[in-house]
């Protein structure tokens, strides 16, 4: 029987692996049981029988191909939240069964956090590759979170210590991920519903009008001041973007004066180069600007 300490150790994995696959992970640790490749305390004796290996390694096989398919694995995953982690729960109470009764609501509780942890940050990252127009990245980090939980769990009955400091990085480096993921998803949302329609080179370069130059004839500053006008508009949506990276006022407010600065030239530069529409545009997006800053940094 494992000692307190690699009992803790395995109950950290096994939350860990039952936040990817929940019914990888029991399958593998019936398996384990099964094949007194590791002994479990007599609350977790129910691992080993064959019906609950057989139930999970059907439900796994069910999971493999549900979790590749686009979209559907974001509501399976959604739906999933409410085996994961209260299967990891159970499994870290009867794992922890020669402790104390309140040490065993402690390892319940954590280990449902860490499930629940794991589990919410796969769901987020996969949702995060959901637009892509490929199934492959889906496909692969489908296989990949599958490998890691066997992997992992089986790792743990020899090398406990190690498997669960790895579990703990791969835990951290997840939340990282959520963490640009969600603001990656934050900024296309932004640009999706607040920027205006951009105008084609075709309806931004006026014709000509009776009597007036020729393009040909058009000078180097005109080029010029719409290379400018570009410019501006340009460092204006970089001083939008970086407004949502700060986490002070201060640096809202010097991000939110930027942009107006910047807009405000562009908008000098499309009046100058008769560029009426645009300047409109450019008008419209900065009185956006001012109420997104007005509503979440002012308020």
């Amino acid at each position: 029987m494992p000692g307190t300490d690699e009992i803790v150790a395995m109950v950290v994995v096994a939350s860990f692996a039952a936040g990817l696959n929940v019914y990888a992970t029991v399958a593998t640790l019936g398996l384990l049981a099964h094949t007194n490749v590791v002994q479990f305390p007599h609350a977790l004796h129910l691992l080993s029988s064959w019906p609950v290996i057989i139930a999970a390694t059907v439900l796994f096989v069910v999971e493999f191909f549900a979790d590749k398919i686009p979209a559907f694995d974001v509501v399976w995953n959604a739906l999933q939240t409410f085996v994961r982690v209260p299967v990891a729960a159970l499994i870290s109470y009867g794992a922890t069964a020669q402790m104390s009764t309140e040490a065993r609501l402690v390892a319940a509780l954590a280990g449902g956090a860490i499930a629940l942890l794991t589990h919410g940050s796969k769901t987020a990252i996969r949702a995060g590759i959901l637009p892509s127009p490929e199934p492959v990245s889906n496909i692969a980090l489908s296989t990949a979170e599958d490998a890691l939980a066997i992997g992992l769990t089986w790792f743990a009955t020899a090398h406990p210590y190690i498997a669960a400091a790895i579990a703990i990085c791969v835990l951290a480096l997840l939340i990282l991920l959520v963490r640009f993921t969600i603001r990656g998803l934050r900024r296309l949302y932004r640009r999706w519903r607040g920027s205006p329609a951009e105008e084609s080179d075709v309806s931004a370069i006026r014709l000509p009008t009776p009597g007036a130059p020729a393009p040909a004839a058009r000078s180097a500053d005109s080029s010029e001041k719409l290379a400018q006008l570009s410019e501006c508009e340009r460092q204006g949506e970089q001083a939008y973007d970086q407004m949502y990276e700060e986490h002070s006022f201060s640096g809202a407010m010097a991000c939110y004066s930027e942009a107006k600065e910047s807009f405000y030239e562009a908008i000098r530069r499309a009046e100058e180069l008769g560029m009426r529409e645009k300047a409109d545009a450019l008008r419209a997006r900065l009185e956006h600007i001012k109420a997104v800053y007005r509503k979440q940094f002012t308020a």
